[in-house]
């Protein structure tokens, strides 16, 4: 067979043609470091990023997220931390009713705020984001918010991943894969930030419910959990900013106003509370690796590195000396198989860094109040 006839052959001249597709190459020495990211929420929530905030039912995260949006909108720092004030619109598909009088709610308490000057629009409608047409309505909607908002459109929240789907499967990685894409497709064509608010599985340290491909494709990653009126938003994951970071809140019932049987109709707004309240209880199995942990950081700790991202005065070790240590002492899982011991100790990890009782960056580990949290 010739060079001629030879398929492959013909295959390589037809993607050594000119016009042959490309793919832009960066090369090393055009690499400069990114310096101008901007922050719509100081430390917690980069602009153009994808976030998941999620907990358990009742446990308040969609008052959280309600609270932040407006935060954003309004250029009001947020739990002590910076904001950059931005169009914001949020998509309410769940509690149309409810989504309003948390607004309603949120203004009553910032008298100060002109809600006819406020760049905060919603949509209300259903759109199925796991297909095309759902995700050209959605970005046609935002690019048409900025006019009207006579703001550029930074944020846009999701309320739920599970509404989204519209009856997708969420275990499906068909059907999660889509929704993520059509998330990519708003940030690049609107580059706005998206924040989703989803639902925790039954097993509260096992993260967010459905797919872990939904986790994989976040920048940052918040969990929320209540214990009575307490109530937390962990930072479990980031990209590209320090994780462990723990925002404390109370919910306080704001009167509206009465219905048609001249009954109160209320709503919650959120208050900032100690950072240390609302902790879950902590496994046995979580509590075995923190007690690895806390033995590591006393026998070979050392300082942290210097810098915004790390606390200072605080000492930590590789995440992976941990593990190999929980491996060796057989913690939080004494099975035989490898596999399974790991697995064990990453559902450790995860329950550790939602208690707020351990934070990690880049490959480092720490525990966050050793004084406070030191394991009998």
């Amino acid at each position: 067979m010739d060079a001629e006839t030879d398929p492959h052959a013909a295959w390589t001249r037809a993607w050594a043609a000119p016009d042959a597709p490309t793919l832009p190459l960066l090369l090393a020495r055009d690499i400069r470091p990114v310096l101008d990211a901007r922050h719509l929420v100081r430390g917690l929530l980069l602009a153009g990023s994808a976030a998941l905030l999620f907990g358990p039912s009742g446990c308040g995260k969609t008052h959280l997220a309600t609270d932040l949006a407006l935060h954003v909108a309004a250029g009001l720092p947020w739990h002590d931390r910076a904001t950059e004030a931005s169009g914001v619109v949020y998509v309410a598909l769940e509690g149309g009713a409810g989504f309003r009088n948390r607004v309603a709610a949120w203004l009553h308490d910032h008298p100060t705020i002109d809600p006819g000057a406020l760049p905060f629009a919603a949509v209300t409608a259903p759109v199925r984001l796991i297909e095309p047409e759902g995700g050209d309505a959605l970005i046609a909607a935002i690019l048409a918010a900025g006019p009207a908002l006579e703001a550029d459109v930074r944020l846009v929240v999701i309320d739920t991943v599970s509404r989204a789907l519209a009856g997708g499967d969420e275990n499906d990685p068909v059907a999660m894969g889509a929704l993520v894409a059509t998330i990519d497709r708003i940030r690049d064509e609107t580059g706005a930030a998206v924040l989703m608010i989803h639902h925790s599985g039954k097993d509260t340290t096992r993260g967010a419910r459905g797919h872990s491909l939904l986790r994989a494709a976040v920048d940052t990653e918040i969990e929320v959990s209540a214990t009575g009126e307490d109530r937390a938003a962990t930072v479990t994951k980031q990209r590209d900013l320090a994780s462990g970071d723990r925002i404390g809140f109370r919910l306080r019932v704001v009167e509206l106003g009465h219905d048609l049987a001249r009954e109160p109709v209320t709503s919650c707004v959120v208050d900032p509370a100690e950072a240390g309240v609302g902790r879950p209880c902590m496994s046995p199995a979580a509590a075995g690796a923190l007690r690895v942990l806390h033995d590591l950081i006393v026998t070979e700790g050392q300082p942290l590195p210097s810098g915004a991202a790390f606390p200072a005065g605080l000492r930590g070790v590789p995440e992976r000396r941990w593990w190999g240590e929980c491996d060796t002492r057989r913690v939080p899982s004494t099975a035989d198989d490898p596999a399974s011991r790991r697995r064990a100790f990453n559902r450790a990890f995860k329950a550790l860094l939602a208690a707020g009782a351990a934070a990690t960056r880049e490959g480092v580990v720490w525990v966050t109040h050793p004084e406070r949290e030191a394991p009998p």
